[in-house]
C-alpha cells in the first residue's frame, strides 16, 4: 500500500511541473541570424526544399509541410484554387525578361493532392507558352489569366485540363516594367474579376463594349469575366500585389511603398511617387506603420477554422525581402479598421525564402508560394544578373497540429450541398459553391435560393451569398432586397446596400432605400450605403449626403471619405453641380460642398468656391486648396479680383502670401493662362521683399510660425529657404535694386541655406553685375565658405545673363577643388563656349581629365562634343580607371572600415541633412524617392551601393530629364506628374518646379537618377558610417 502511495504522490508532482511550467513566448526574430539576410545578392549556398523547410519557424503548434517543389514547378507567382480542390499556379522561367514573342515558356500548371495526404502528386501543365504569367483564376470551361500583354480566357474544349484556344478578354496592357503588371485575381460577390495593375506601367485598356479606362503605375479594376466591360475602382498607389476580402464584402490590398494594407475605397485616390494629393485628400489609411519593407507581396484573410480564434480573422502576407509571412489584425473606429501589427508569423532562417503569394485553401491551411532565389530585387540587382535563379519554386502548407477542415469537391456537390455550402466560414469556399450555382446551375437554383433567403433559420452567410446570387441570375425582387437592407443581422443588411450598389439604375423605391441606409444607426450600414451613391448620382441626394458628411464622427475617416467621393462624383455632373449652387446652404454645409468641389475641374464649381471664402474663414491648409482651385478654373476676369482679396485678408502676412501667391500661380499656368502677369508681379514684389530682413542673425524658432510643420527645426528653415529663395528670384527677374541690400545680406547670411545664398548672387550679378562681381568672387574663391554652397554658387551664377559670369568661373577653375570643379564644368558642358574651355583647361592641366568623366558632367558632355572635339575627349581620357571601376573601390574601402555600431543619433542627423529632403522613415521627409520604411532589410553592402554609386542600377521612374527650353536654358529634374498646361519636375533638392509645355524646346531622358552621386566626396567617413548604421536600424 505504502508504494502505491509513494507511486501516487510521484505522480503527482510531476504532473504539478508540468502544469506550473511556463512555455517560451514565441520570438521570430531569435531564430534569424540577419547578418545572412544584409545583402540584395544572397551569400547562403542554396538549399533543396527539405533542407529550407528545417529553418522555418512558426507559432507553437502550427506545422508546415512541402507541398510542391521543383522540377514539377519552376518560380511560382500567383495561385487560385478551384472547385474541385486544385491549386492552378502560374510560374516562370523567363521573369524578370519577358520573352520574345510568340516564344515563351511559362506556364500555368494544376497541382493536385490525390491522396489526402497534404502533398501534391498529379501535376498537369495546363498551359506551356507562356510569358510571365502572374494573375490567375480558374473558371467553367477553363481558365482567366494574364500573359504579356493581354488577359486571355484559356479553353479547355475537351476537359483534359490542356487549354486548346485561347482569346483576349482585356488588353494589351503596358508591360515595360515586369515586376508588377497584372497579377492577383480575385473574384469577389458582384461576380466581376478584380486585379492590380502594376509599378510604372501606363495602359489604356477596354472591354468588348470600347469604353476605356486609362491606369499609370499602381491602380485596381476590375473585369467582367467575358471581357464585356472594364472599370477602374481605385486610383494610386505604387505596386499593389494581393488582394483579400472580408465577411463585410471589404476589399483589401497589398501594397509596396505606400502602406502595407490598404482598405480600399471604391472611386478613392491614393498615394503615388510623384502625385499631388487631390482636394479631398488620400484616401485614408488602416496602419500607422510599416510592416518591415517595401517588397509586399500577396494577401489573404483568414476567417477558416482550422486555426486557432487567436489566429483567425487575420490578415496575411508575403514580404520577400524580409523573407517572412506577416500577421496583422484589426479593430473598428465606427466604419475605420484600426490594424494592430502582431508578431511575424512565419520566418525561415534561410534568405532565399521568397513568399510571394498567400491563400487559404480548401481544407483551411495556409499555402504559401514560394519564389525560392538569391535575388527578387528588381532594379536593385541587375535583371540580367546571373546569379538568378530560374529553376526553384516551392508551395508550402501550413497547419495548425495537424488540423484541417473536410475538402469539397464542389463540381460533384448536388444542388443542396451547394446551398449547404454558402455558409461554409472561408469566404473563398462560399464563393466557389456560390460561383457553381450561377455558373452550373442557372436554370435550378433561383427558387432554392429565394427560399433560403427567407428561412429565418439560415446563417448571415447563406443569405448573403444567396442575395448575391440571384442578383447574378438576374432573379432578385425589390422586396427581397429591402427586406435585408431592414435586416437585424449587419452582415445581411451591409450587403444588401453593397448588392444595391451594383444596379444598373435606382428606381425611387430603391433610391428611398438607399437614402434610409445613410441615416442607419450602424456605421458599417451608413458606408454601405453612401457606396450606393458613389456610382448612382442624382440632384436629390446632395442635401442627404451633406447632412451625413457633416453628421460623420471625426475619427470614422473611412465613413466620411466615402461620403465625399460621392458628393465629388455627384457634382461632377453639370446639372447637378448647377442645383447645387443654385440653392441656399449654411456654413457648415457650404463647407463641405467646397471641399467636395475642389476636385470638380469646373468654372461654376470654383465661383461658388471663391464667393465663399469671401464669406467665410478657413484653416490656411483649405485656403490653399480652395485657392489653386480658384487659379486653375474660376473665369480669367475674376481672378483680378480674387488676387486682390487675398492681398488685403493676408496683408502684412508675407509667409501667408508667399504660399497663395504660388497657389493661384500654379492654377494659371495649368490652365496654360499668361493673363494677370503685370498684376501677379505687382503682387510678389509687394511682400518678397520681407523674406530679405533682419537675416543678421539666424531666426529662432517659434510654435505659432506660419509654418506646416514649425514644430520640426528643419522643416523649419526649409520654409525659410524657400522663401528667401523666391525673393531672390522675383528680384533676379524683375531687376529690383530696391533688393539689392537685402540680396547682399542673404549672400552673407552664413547661417541660410546654400540654395538661397546661390540665388542671392545671381540677382546680384542680373541687377548690377559690375558693381557686385567681386563679392561674388570672393565666396566663390574663400576656402572658409562650405564646399556644397560653393559648389551651388558655381552652377547658379552659371544661368545668369552677367557677361561677367564665364571670366570669373573660368578664372576659379584652376585652383578649386575637385568637387567645385565639378561644378563649374557641368556649366560649362551647357554651351560651346564653355565646352571650348573645359577641354582647353583639362589639355593645359588647369584641371584633371577625370573631371570630363564625372557623371555629372560627361552625359551632357558627350552630347555636344563636335567630332574633332570628341576625339581630343578621347586622347585625354584613354587610360583612365572607369567610373564604376572607381566607386568599387570607394565601396569596398567603406564597407571594409565600417563600424558596425557607430553613432546612430549622428547618423540620423546626416539623414535630416543629406536624405530627409527626397526620402520618408516613419512618415516624416520628403515623397520625392521612394518611402525607406524597412530599408535596413536591405543590408550594408546594398545601401553603401546605394548612397555611393545611385546610378549603378536604378528604377526607369527615377530617371531625370534634361529639358531645353525654347530660351536656351537648360534644366533638368525628375518628372512627377502633368498638371493641365504644366509639367513638374522635382530638383536635387527635393523642390517641386514646374515649366510651361509650351516653353518647352526638347526633352530627353538621362540615365541618371536625381539622388546625388557625389557622397562619396561630400560626406565623411564618419558621417557615412553614421549614416550607413542608422539605415541598418530601419527594420
Amino acid at each position: 500500500m505504502r508504494a502505491y502511495l509513494l507511486l501516487f504522490l510521484c505522480f503527482l508532482f510531476v504532473s504539478s511541473c508540468r502544469e506550473n511550467k511556463k512555455e517560451e513566448p514565441y520570438d521570430p526574430d531569435s531564430f534569424i541570424d540577419p547578418e545572412l539576410f544584409k545583402d540584395h545578392i544572397r551569400v547562403t549556398d542554396f538549399q533543396t526544399a527539405e533542407e529550407e523547410m528545417k529553418g522555418f519557424h512558426l507559432p507553437p503548434g502550427f506545422e508546415i509541410n512541402l507541398y510542391a517543389s521543383e522540377p514539377d514547378i519552376t518560380k511560382p507567382i500567383n495561385m487560385e484554387f478551384d472547385d474541385r480542390g486544385r491549386l492552378w499556379v502560374t510560374h516562370s522561367i523567363e521573369y524578370p525578361n519577358e520573352a520574345s514573342t510568340g516564344s515563351g515558356q511559362d506556364k500555368i500548371t494544376i497541382l493536385e493532392d490525390t491522396n489526402g495526404d497534404g502533398k501534391a502528386d498529379k501535376f498537369t501543365d495546363f498551359a506551356s507558352d507562356l510569358n510571365i504569367p502572374i494573375g490567375i483564376m480558374p473558371v467553367k470551361g477553363g481558365a482567366i489569366a494574364y500573359s504579356i500583354p493581354n488577359i486571355y480566357y484559356f479553353e479547355d474544349k475537351d476537359g483534359d485540363d490542356k487549354y486548346d484556344e485561347k482569346r483576349v478578354l482585356v488588353g494589351p496592357f503596358d508591360h515595360v516594367d515586369t515586376h508588377g503588371m497584372i497579377n492577383n485575381f480575385l473574384r469577389a460577390h458582384d461576380g466581376w474579376i478584380h486585379s492590380s495593375h502594376g509599378f510604372r506601367n501606363a495602359s489604356k485598356v477596354s472591354g468588348a463594349d470600347h469604353d476605356s479606362i486609362s491606369m499609370t503605375s499602381g491602380n485596381t479594376f476590375r473585369f467582367r469575366i467575358d471581357g464585356s466591360r472594364v472599370e477602374q475602382t481605385t486610383f494610386g498607389r505604387v505596386n499593389p500585389f494581393g488582394f483579400a476580402v472580408d465577411d463585410l464584402g471589404y476589399v483589401y490590398s497589398a501594397d509596396c511603398h505606400t502602406m502595407p494594407i490598404f482598405q480600399i475605397i471604391s472611386q478613392g485616390d491614393y498615394p503615388h511617387f510623384g502625385k499631388k494629393p487631390p482636394g479631398l485628400g488620400f484616401g485614408p489609411q488602416m496602419m500607422n506603420y510599416q510592416i518591415g519593407s517595401t517588397a509586399l507581396s500577396g494577401l489573404d484573410y483568414y476567417n477558416g477554422e482550422a486555426f486557432p480564434e487567436e489566429y483567425r480573422n487575420s490578415f496575411y502576407s508575403g514580404d520577400v525581402v524580409a523573407c517572412r509571412v506577416s500577421r496583422n489584425t484589426i479593430t473598428y473606429i465606427g466604419s475605420t479598421p484600426v490594424a494592430t501589427l502582431q508578431k511575424d508569423f512565419l520566418v525561415s532562417e534561410d534568405p532565399w525564402f521568397r513568399p510571394v503569394d498567400v491563400k487559404i485553401g480548401p481544407d483551411g491551411a495556409l499555402y504559401i508560394a514560394d519564389f525560392y532565389n538569391r535575388i527578387i530585387g528588381h532594379y536593385e540587382v541587375p535583371l540580367d544578373h546571373p546569379g538568378r535563379d530560374r529553376k526553384s519554386g516551392r508551395i508550402w502548407r501550413i497547419t495548425y497540429k495537424g488540423e484541417t477542415t473536410d475538402r469539397v469537391d464542389w463540381s460533384n456537390a448536388s444542388l443542396d450541398e451547394l446551398i449547404k455550402g454558402l455558409g461554409q466560414s472561408t469566404f473563398s469556399q462560399r464563393m466557389m459553391a456560390s460561383n457553381r450555382l450561377v455558373d452550373y446551375k442557372a436554370d435550378e437554383a433561383a427558387q432554392p435560393l429565394k427560399a433560403l433567403l427567407a428561412d429565418g433559420k439560415a446563417s448571415s452567410k447563406q443569405k448573403v451569398h444567396a442575395m448575391w446570387a440571384l442578383k447574378t441570375l438576374e432573379a432578385l425582387s425589390d422586396t427581397e432586397l429591402k427586406s435585408a437592407a431592414t435586416e437585424s443581422d449587419q452582415e445581411v443588411r451591409v450587403h444588401a446596400y453593397r448588392l444595391l450598389t451594383e444596379y444598373e439604375s435606382l428606381n425611387d423605391e430603391t433610391r428611398s432605400l438607399a437614402l434610409d441606409g445613410l441615416k442607419h444607426s450602424d456605421p458599417h450600414t451608413q458606408r454601405a450605403a453612401a457606396g450606393v451613391f458613389v456610382r448612382h448620382h442624382d440632384a436629390a441626394s446632395i442635401k442627404p449626403l451633406v447632412t451625413a458628411a457633416l453628421a460623420v464622427p471625426t475619427q470614422d475617416t473611412h465613413l466620411r471619405y466615402t461620403l465625399m467621393i460621392a458628393l465629388r462624383d455627384h457634382l461632377k455632373n453639370a446639372d447637378i453641380l448647377a442645383g447645387a449652387v443654385g440653392q441656399t446652404w449654411n456654413e457648415a454645409e457650404t463647407k463641405v460642398l467646397m471641399d467636395a468641389m475642389t476636385d470638380v475641374p469646373s468654372a461654376i464649381a470654383s465661383g461658388f468656391i471663391y464667393d465663399n471664402i469671401k464669406k467665410y474663414n478657413a484653416p490656411h491648409d483649405r485656403m490653399v486648396v480652395y485657392l489653386q482651385h480658384v487659379g486653375r478654373f474660376v473665369p480669367e476676369a475674376q481672378l483680378t479680383s480674387a488676387i486682390d482679396f487675398i492681398k488685403e485678408k493676408f496683408n502684412g502676412n508675407a509667409a501667408g502670401q508667399y504660399t497663395l501667391y504660388n497657389t493661384i500661380q500654379t492654377g494659371i499656368g495649368q490652365r496654360g493662362g499668361s493673363a494677370n502677369a503685370k498684376q501677379m508681379t505687382n503682387w510678389a514684389t509687394s511682400f518678397a521683399g520681407d523674406f530679405l530682413k533682419n537675416l543678421e542673425t539666424k531666426p529662432q524658432l517659434v510654435a505659432d510660425q506660419p509654418s506646416a510643420h514649425a514644430d520640426e527645426e528643419y522643416e523649419y528653415f526649409e520654409e525659410i529657404s524657400q522663401r528667401q529663395e523666391f525673393a531672390a528670384n522675383i528680384a533676379s527677374q524683375n531687376k529690383l535694386t530696391s533688393y539689392e541690400q537685402g540680396l547682399r545680406d542673404l549672400l552673407n547670411a552664413s547661417w541660410a541655406k546654400s540654395k538661397p545664398r546661390a540665388a542671392a548672387a545671381k540677382a546680384l550679378l542680373d541687377i548690377n553685375g559690375k558693381g557686385n562681381i567681386n563679392m561674388v568672387e570672393a565666396k566663390l574663391i574663400s576656402a572658409e565658405e562650405e564646399p556644397a554652397f560653393r559648389e551651388e554658387l558655381a552652377r547658379t551664377i552659371g544661368t545668369s545673363s552677367y557677361a561677367g559670369v564665364t571670366p570669373l568661373l573660368n578664372k576659379s577653375l584652376k585652383d578649386a577643388p575637385s568637387g567645385l570643379q565639378v561644378a563649374i564644368a557641368s556649366v560649362f558642358v551647357n554651351s560651346a563656349e564653355g565646352l571650348a574651355s573645359l577641354l582647353k583647361a583639362a589639355k593645359d592641366g588647369f584641371i584633371p581629365p577625370r573631371i570630363l568623366m564625372d557623371r555629372r558632367v560627361n552625359e551632357q558632355l558627350l552630347s555636344k562634343l563636335t567630332s574633332t572635339q570628341k576625339k581630343e575627349y578621347d586622347a585625354l581620357t584613354t587610360g583612365l580607371e572607369s567610373v564604376l571601376e572607381e566607386r568599387q573601390k570607394l565601396i569596398d574601402a567603406r564597407l571594409a572600415r565600417f563600424d558596425p555600431k557607430p553613432d546612430v543619433e549622428l547618423g540620423k542627423a546626416v539623414f535630416m541633412n543629406n536624405c530627409n529632403v527626397c526620402h520618408q522613415i516613419n512618415n516624416d521627409g520628403g515623397v520625392i524617392g521612394p518611402q525607406l520604411d524597412g530599408i535596413g532589410n536591405w543590408g550594408r553592402r546594398a545601401l553603401a551601393e546605394k548612397i555611393l554609386d545611385p546610378n549603378r542600377n536604378i528604377s526607369q521612374a527615377f530617371k531625370t530629364y534634361t529639358v531645353t527650353l525654347n530660351d536656351g536654358k537648360v534644366v533638368s529634374g525628375l518628372f512627377r506628374r502633368d498638371e493641365g498646361e504644366l509639367e513638374v519636375y522635382a530638383n536635387a533638392a527635393g523642390q517641386e518646379f514646374t515649366l510651361s509645355k509650351t516653353d518647352i524646346k526638347e526633352k530627353k531622358a538621362s540615365q541618371y537618377t536625381l539622388m546625388p552621386d557625389a557622397f562619396g566626396e561630400s560626406i565623411s567617413e564618419t558621417d557615412f558610417d553614421a549614416l550607413l548604421g542608422y539605415l541598418l536600424t530601419q527594420k
